[in-house]
């Protein structure tokens, strides 16, 4: 059994943790976006809150507009929203300081744990005098996850985004899967209004 070291049982503080999390997942791992699963046993495994609970807030939350849910390669992904940033931002403070830590800690240590597990790699090369390709992947587990192509009009140009990307790959990642989700929400909202 575990032996938990706080409970959460109000829907406000419920919802408060699950905002804080995926706002963390963003400030520390830099992941715009958390599996679904990931934030449920996150929660299960660190903090006692009643399981039924948390889903409710957490679907809540996704109907009020601070969390945005997607589907990503058959998995649900959460994401926060500007209306959850502001919330938390102004709020996180109404949760104990040592759960902030606890979940900050346990965050920065998965992401380093992922990012072994993770491989960027960037390639350039010149098309002609006015085109240069730049081609960027992440690879996980050797399995290609991601990778764009793009043409550009100068060698500066292609350096700035292959040093960019290999910062922060998963920004790159993040906001294209969220424009893509967007457009295919829109895409669903306009056929269902024909």
């Amino acid at each position: 059994m575990v032996n938990y070291e706080f409970t959460f049982q109000e829907p406000m503080e419920i919802k408060l943790l699950i905002l804080y999390i995926v706002y963390q997942s963003k400030s520390i791992a830099k992941q715009d976006a958390v599996e679904r699963t990931f934030l449920c046993d996150f929660i299960a495994e660190n903090i006692r809150v009643n399981y039924f609970d948390m889903q409710i807030q957490l679907s809540t939350l996704c109907e009020d507009g601070h969390l945005r849910s997607f589907m990503n390669n058959l998995k649900e992904k959460i994401m926060i929203t500007e209306k959850g940033t502001y919330a938390i931002e102004s709020f996180a403070t109404s949760i104990p300081r040592s759960v902030r830590d606890k979940v900050d800690s346990i965050i920065y240590n998965s992401v380093h744990q992922y990012k072994d597990q993770q491989t960027v790699a960037v390639d350039y090369w010149k098309e002609s005098e006015t085109l240069h390709t730049a081609v960027l992947n992440i690879l996980e587990d050797e399995k290609n996850i991601f990778k764009l192509h793009i043409s550009l009009p100068d060698a500066i140009d292609a350096q700035i985004l292959k040093t960019k990307f290999k910062e922060n790959p998963g920004f790159f990642y993040s906001q294209i899967i969220a424009m893509c989700s967007q457009a295919i929400d829109e895409g669903k909202k306009n056929k269902s209004t024909e």
